[in-house]
């Protein structure tokens, strides 16, 4: 051998490449190579892997394979500790790339995105309450308010009033902010079971309802305050006195709210309907709210005069005149916020002429009228509302009244066809607010119905409109559960207490009859503004245990001993009311007997 591959081989040899550590034939049986295990003296070689890139945070630290589990990972149970758990992806918004205009041959305009590639997800913030140095108490109310009630407050189709215009309005009015920490801390008074509890709730609500007020008079007594800001405080003390039971009270503030409303359109030289919310700009859902109050207090206990009564449905008719043609061939509303806008204005406008014939009748008719010197306790007698009166005769009615209701009738059903498809539509997926808004203002145009014909008929009469009572129970059973439990206990809007008043007190079908009386009897703590469940159930209880007991073989009540409820002293705080009621002794009888009946619940 060559001295040169002499010293190739011994280089071969200290570097040990290409030469094994033992001869082919030993390798080939020793046992650890039989059972695939190399021999101790080898080193293992672990085998590429992607990195695992899900599994919980432990498992990422500790570099182990994650099993995943839910809720935690067995290897972190193993391990001794709590699983960290897993971190989601979070997907990015992309915005695609679009031309807004063909570009010509030659344009040296560059194509790029109109928006970012990735958009930020927007942080919701909770603001605390207006002003400064404001005690936790005063904060924790107000997010009450904003979290449960504002979101409830308004009933089926709300606006965004109650969520985020009178919030606002807090920030910068002290007195709005003081009143709207009162009515959380009422409202949370009347959710909570503790009787220690609802009362701190109570007295911390009435001393800042006490600051609100105050704070109200020294605006008030200024020259050129803001009678927008007035309006906003006036549905917060109209809510407040509601809740508290005090509804003479909240009446007269109802009807104050409609007066500010005029007042503040005449000083703007506004002519335009104030129940449609476009016309009315960024200041809609005020205007459609002070309708509302305007419809608490015509369906309640009104003291305005007829002549008042008769100027405002005079007002609103030419735009109801206008309803089937500004809807194009068809004369149908094209959505739901139109259909129950209308249909709202038609009932103001009917129980405005209501009112002005019922003033007209109680001027010939023995009025039984109880003293109201505290102005908490509601009266309802002859000529200050819708429901207590007399026998009346469509004779006793001038000829200009009679023309006039029917031309409130024909504007009940031009309504009725103009928003018979967006009904149909909206009433498609039951329990949906759009199913409650659609069948609330089926039950107020029936309600108006009855009442509207209940002006000109005597108690007997009513028996021809069995159908119209049975379609009002049928349509609040559909939505009552809905209303009740899955809202807050107390709306703004009013739609169902008072169509069950009236099937309660003029139905004489005891199957119809019962029903309402069932559904009034399980709404406890449940109200419509000034309109409470339990309480128009236990006046409808007393008129029909007078009545059930002249009825015949048939089931018939005499038309002669039907009960009419002639005067009413509610007291919601107490939980109690006075009735005065008059029925005839037996049948053939020509006068009739006063009945005062007492009350408790």
């Amino acid at each position: 051998m060559k001295k040169s591959e002499l010293l190739l081989v011994d280089r071969s040899l200290s570097s040990g490449a290409g030469v094994s550590a033992r001869p082919p034939t030993e390798a080939a049986t020793d046992p650890l190579y039989e059972h695939g295990r190399a021999p101790s003296g080898s080193r293992r070689i672990r085998a590429k892997a992607a990195k695992v890139k899900t599994g919980c945070r432990n498992c990422k630290i500790r570099r182990i394979k994650c099993d995943e589990g839910q809720p935690g990972c067995q290897r972190c149970w193993k391990y001794g500790i709590y699983c960290s758990g897993y971190s989601w992806p979070t997907k990015s918004h992309q915005a695609e790339s679009r031309v807004l205009a063909p570009m010509r041959n030659g344009s040296q305009i560059s194509l790029r995105a109109i928006c970012p590639r990735y958009v930020e997800p927007a942080q919701l913030t909770l603001l605390p309450f207006p002003g400064s140095n404001k005690d936790e108490m005063e904060c924790r109310y107000f997010g009450y308010y904003l979290e449960d009630i504002a979101t409830k407050i308004g009933g089926p189709g709300f606006s965004d009033l109650w969520v985020k215009v009178i919030p606002q309005v807090g920030d910068t009015h002290p007195y709005i902010a003081q009143a709207i920490v009162a009515l959380g801390a009422l409202s949370r008074s009347r959710q909570v079971q503790d009787k220690a509890q609802q009362i701190q709730h109570r007295v911390y609500a009435l001393a800042k309802h006490v600051e609100s007020l105050s704070g109200m008079r020294k605006v008030l007594y200024q020259d050129g305050y803001d009678k927008r800001i007035a309006m906003h405080a006036c549905l917060l003390i109209f809510c407040f006195e509601s809740l508290q039971g005090h509804q003479a009270a909240a009446s007269m503030h109802a009807a104050g709210g409609v007066s500010l409303l005029e007042s503040w359109n005449h000083e703007r030289n506004f002519k335009g309907a104030m129940e449609l919310g476009d016309t009315v700009g960024d200041s809609s859902s005020l205007s459609y709210a002070i309708a509302c109050l305007d419809f608490q207090a015509l369906a309640f206990v009104d003291a305005r005069s007829a002549d008042l009564h008769k100027h405002t449905a005079q007002r609103l008719k030419k735009w109801i005149k206008s309803m089937p043609t500004i809807y194009g061939p068809t004369g149908h509303f094209k959505s739901l916020d139109d259909c129950r806008t209308y249909g709202h204005m038609i009932m103001r406008r009917t129980f405005h002429f209501i009112r002005t014939v019922r003033i007209y009748l109680a001027r010939n008719n023995r009025s039984f009228v109880m003293p109201n010197a505290d102005g908490e306790t509601a009266n309802l007698h002859p000529g200050n509302n819708t429901w207590t009166s007399g026998p009346v005769r469509a004779s006793e009615v001038p000829e200009e009244m009679l023309q006039e209701y029917n031309e409130h009738m024909d504007d009940i059903r031009r309504w009725q066809v103009a928003a018979e498809p967006v009904i149909a539509q909206a009433r498609r997926i039951k329990d949906s607010d759009q199913f409650t808004s659609a069948t609330v203002a089926l039950i107020r145009c029936t309600m108006t119905i009855l009442t509207l014909a209940g002006t000109l008929i005597d108690e007997g009469e009513y028996d021809k409109y069995i159908v119209e009572f049975r379609e009002i129970t049928s349509l609040v059973t559909s939505v009552w559960a809905a209303v009740t439990r899955t809202r807050n206990p107390f709306t703004f809007q009013t739609g169902m207490l008072p169509a069950l008043l009236l099937v309660g007190m003029h139905c004489r079908d005891r199957e119809i009859r019962d029903q309402a009386i069932s559904l009034m009897s399980s709404g406890e703590g449940y109200r419509e503004g000034i309109w409470d469940s339990i309480a128009i159930g236990k006046i409808s209880v007393a008129l029909r245990d007078l009545e059930e007991k002249w009825v015949d073989a048939d089931g018939h009540i005499p038309g002669e001993m039907r009960a009419l409820l002639v005067s009413c002293s509610i007291m919601l705080e107490e939980k109690t009311a006075q009735l005065v009621i008059t029925q005839k002794a037996a049948p053939g009888d020509t006068n009739y007997q006063v009945k005062p009946v007492s009350l408790a619940w």
